[in-house]
This record gives structure tokens, C-alpha cells and sequence, in this order.
């Protein structure tokens, strides 16, 4: 029986030529340009900021799964990683409100459809300031989320952006170290 060679430069062709058409095809369905996430559907990202303490610490690192939203809409509480618009680094926040809610702030605390949330995670000492006191009320449109950081006095969220396009995110923080 003859015996079959494979030489090591075809092994890692095919390698290459597969990890290259998983990237394109992004089984994920990820909007990251990240290859880890489009082709393995998970990836490591660095907490760049105070922006969800107490929950997060700067340079925390955040294990990423592009899985959760593959077949699932984001469900409020959950820790997001999106990117807003098409360019710039991608964001942490906390899942808020989701289409076809109606969101607003007294007080400092976050009102959806007229149910304040009990956020255990936002310290009261991080929304003291106004911009933490009072947003107006906001509807969700369908295929959009309303993000906010655990910092409320710190953070660059939707009260900023506004709603975050579904189609923007990334995937959901499933551990952090």
C-alpha cells in the first residue's frame, strides 16, 4: 500500500484557507472585525476605563462571547461590548432598556416603562451629578438597546449616543479576571 505524504506547507494552506473563509462566513455573527470572535466566537478585551465601577476595575480583563446574541436579543442587566457607529474602540455597558421601551432617570435612578430598576450595582455616590440626576424620557425603537455605565458620573453611554443598534454589538461579557 503506498503511503500517503502531506506536506507541511499544504497542512498549513488549508488551515489558513479555512480560518480565512470562517472570518468571512463570521458563524458568530459578531460585529467585530476582531478574528478571534468571528472565527473562534470568543475573544479577550481590557476594561480600558472607571466607567462600570464598582463592577468592573480599570485594565479587568473581560472574556467575550459572540454567542449569547446569535439567537437571543440582549436581556437588560446583561454587561454589552458594542461598537458605536462603525468606528472608533468598542464599549462595556449595562443593558438598560430594550426595543420598544421607554426609558427616563429621576433622581438618579433608571425608570423603564415606569418600574424604577434596582440596580445593586450603581453606588450612590457614582450619580450624584447632574448628568446622572435626570434624563427625559426616551422610547427604544425596535433593534436598539439603551446602555448606561455602572459609574453613572463617569460614563459615556446612551445618554450621550443614544440607542445602541442591536447590530452593533459585539457579544456579552461572560467572565471577567
Amino acid at each position: 500500500m503506498p503511503q500517503l505524504r502531506i506536506s507541511a506547507g499544504l497542512v498549513i494552506g488549508v488551515f489558513a484557507l479555512a480560518a480565512i473563509l470562517l472570518y468571512v462566513l463570521n458563524p458568530s455573527g459578531t460585529a467585530s472585525p476582531d478574528p478571534r470572535l468571528r472565527i473562534l466566537g470568543f475573544s479577550l478585551f481590557r476594561m480600558p476605563s472607571a466607567s462600570m465601577t464598582p463592577t468592573l476595575q480599570p485594565s479587568d480583563l473581560l472574556v467575550v462571547s459572540a454567542y449569547p446574541y446569535r439567537r437571543h436579543k440582549p436581556s437588560v442587566g446583561d454587561l454589552a461590548v458594542f461598537y458605536v457607529g462603525d468606528n472608533g474602540p468598542p464599549y462595556v455597558k449595562r443593558v438598560i432598556a430594550r426595543g420598544g421601551e421607554r426609558v427616563r432617570i429621576e433622581s438618579g435612578v433608571a425608570i423603564v416603562n415606569g418600574v424604577a430598576l434596582e440596580e445593586t450595582y450603581v453606588s450612590a455616590s457614582q450619580r450624584d451629578s447632574p448628568y446622572a440626576q435626570h434624563q427625559a424620557e426616551v422610547s427604544v425603537g425596535d433593534g436598539e438597546i439603551w446602555v448606561l455605565g455602572d459609574n453613572r458620573d463617569n460614563s459615556r453611554d446612551s445618554r450621550l449616543w443614544g440607542p445602541i443598534e442591536e447590530a452593533w454589538l459585539v457579544g456579552k461579557v461572560v467572565a471577567v479576571w
